[in-house]
C-alpha cells in the first residue's frame, strides 16, 4: 500500500495537461531546454522506488510465511510469545515501508512540481544587470536535485532499516530463544 500511495502521488505531481510542456520552457537556456528530461529522471526514480519497496515487501512477507510453515512442518510448537514475535516483525517491516511511502508520496507534489512550475526564461538580476541565460536555473536545479536526492535517500533508509531488521530476525534459527 505504501508503494501504491507513493506511485499515485508521483503520477499526480508530474502529469498535467496545462503545464510542463516543452514549448513552454524552451528557449530560456540550454539547461532549461532539458527540464522535461530532469523531471522524467526524477519521476522514474520515484516510481522505481515504489516498485522496489513493493517487491522487497512481498519477499519479506514470503520469508515470514515460510518461517511459520517451517515451524509447522518441523513439529515445533508455536507459542504465544512466538506468535507475538511474528506479529511484531510484520509490523516493523510494514510500518518502515509505510512511513517511507507516506513521506515520499507527500513530498512528491513539491519535489516534482518544481519542474513544471519553474520559469526557465526568467533570470536573476544584480545591480540592474540581468544574469546570463541559464545562471538561475543552474543554481536552482542544483539545489533542487540535491534536496530531492537527499529526501530520496532518507525515506529509503527508513524502509531499508525495517527490511534489514526483518532479514536479520528471519535468519535466526530459533525465534523462541531470541529476544
Amino acid at each position: 500500500m505504501a508503494a501504491a500511495y507513493a506511485a499515485v502521488k508521483t503520477i499526480d505531481a508530474s502529469v498535467h495537461t496545462d503545464k510542463g510542456f516543452f514549448y513552454l520552457w524552451r528557449g530560456g537556456s540550454s539547461t532549461g531546454d532539458f527540464m522535461g528530461l530532469y523531471e522524467l529522471i526524477s519521476v522514474l526514480m520515484f516510481l522505481t522506488w515504489s516498485l522496489v519497496i513493493s517487491i522487497v515487501g512481498y519477499i519479506e512477507a514470503s520469508l515470514l510465511w515460510q518461517k511459520y510453515e517451517d515451524y509447522e512442518k518441523n513439529g515445533k510448537e508455536i507459542t504465544q510469545i512466538c506468535g507475538y514475535k511474528f506479529l511484531a516483525l510484520g509490523f516493523v517491516i510494514g510500518i518502515g515501508a509505510w512511513i517511507s511511502g507516506l513521506a515520499l508520496g507527500d513530498s512528491a507534489a513539491e519535489l516534482l512540481g518544481f519542474f513544471d512550475n519553474y520559469n526557465t526564461k526568467q533570470e536573476g538580476t544584480h545591480d540592474g544587470t540581468v544574469d546570463p541565460d541559464g545562471t538561475s536555473i543552474t543554481y536552482d536545479l542544483t539545489y533542487h536535485i540535491v534536496t530531492t536526492m537527499y529526501t530520496y535517500f532518507v525515506v529509503s533508509a527508513i524502509a531499508v532499516g525495517g527490511y534489514i531488521f526483518g532479514f536479520m530476525f528471519l535468519g535466526q534459527d530459533d525465534m523462541e530463544s531470541s529476544s
